[in-house]
């Protein structure tokens, strides 16, 4: 009996191994390794860039990476940028991965997508924390994705934290963001988080932007708080369901109207983009040789558009 169980733990072991062993392989930008913790590298797509390369950050939740496009605004406008975004994020989780910013990048600006302000973290599943543990020692479940990397002096990430989605699902009704003096309060510890998010932000010389995404989710209770709150820390606030950007939500959403598709993206990411163009605090890299890497990432980019 003994030896059929000795057989077992073997196997599993040599599997553990193998599977660690193949998901250093698949870890982007290692150079980044022992300056953040292996543990962070495994959590944060961010630490996939070099230091010091990313000009203005989008941070927040899934409104982030279905909505906005870092390499169409490369494309088309020059500026690097990137989605740190984490699906139905808290504040709290904001703010770790804002930390990871600050030490790893020198952005101009970060534009914050505030929905998560109305998001309790004591309500997030216990499941989804056992599996965001389990990925941070096991790093091939976050960067599975990066075999056509392997090899790639520059460990270029392609989609720079946008998730692409071709999918077509419109609204059965979009009439939202009715007028109201209601508000949806904003709980106690939020309010402490994004106390200590702005502070971080302003320690380190960072415009930081208050954005809200086009999504039927949100409403006018959650935007009178949402003024509020950028009243009283003297912040800008952008909320890109007052403004027309002539989404078609029959055809630019993917799952009835919470978050826009490619089409959708497209839009959303070029009002961003002219928005950094008109701060002028950005330069154009699309002739700079040191930022040949985003060119060689945009033609990745270009293969997923047209599969």
């Amino acid at each position: 009996m003994k030896k059929p169980l000795v057989r077992i733990i073997l196997f599993f072991g040599i599997l553990f191994i193998l599977i660690e062993v193949t998901s250093f392989i698949f870890i982007p930008n290692k150079a980044n390794l022992f300056e953040f913790g292996y543990n962070k590298k495994t959590k944060y797509d961010l630490l996939s860039e070099p230091n010091n390369t990313i000009d203005a950050i989008f941070i927040g939740d899934s409104l982030i990476y279905n909505g906005i496009s870092p390499m169409y605004i490369w494309n088309n406008y020059g500026y690097t940028t990137y989605d740190c975004a984490i699906p139905a994020a808290t504040l709290d989780q904001i703010y770790d991965y804002s930390e990871v910013i600050v030490k790893s990048q020198s952005p101009k600006i970060v534009y914050m997508e505030i929905d998560p302000a109305f998001r309790d973290p004591r309500n997030i599943k216990l499941i989804k924390y056992k599996f965001d543990g389990l990925k941070k020692y096991v790093p091939l479940l976050t960067f599975h994705n990066n075999w056509k990397q392997i090899g790639n002096k520059e460990s270029v990430n392609p989609y720079k934290g946008y998730k692409y989605s071709s999918k077509v699902k419109g609204p059965i009704k979009h009439r939202y963001m009715k007028k109201t003096n209601r508000k949806k309060p904003i709980i106690d510890i939020n309010k402490k988080e994004f106390k200590k998010l702005v502070k971080l932000y302003k320690d380190n010389n960072i415009k930081f932007v208050l954005i809200e995404t086009p999504t039927i989710s949100y409403s006018t209770f959650k935007e009178n708080s949402i003024k509020d709150l950028a009243k009283e820390y003297d912040l800008e606030y952008i909320n890109l369901n007052t403004i027309d950007l002539k989404i078609d939500w029959e055809k630019e959403t993917k799952d009835l109207g919470v978050h826009m598709n490619y089409l959708g993206a497209r839009k959303v990411s070029t009002y961003m983009a002219e928005d950094i163009k008109k701060r002028d605090i950005l330069k154009d890299h699309r002739n700079d040789p040191k930022y040949k890497s985003w060119d060689v990432a945009y033609e990745l980019y270009k293969e997923k558009l047209f599969q």
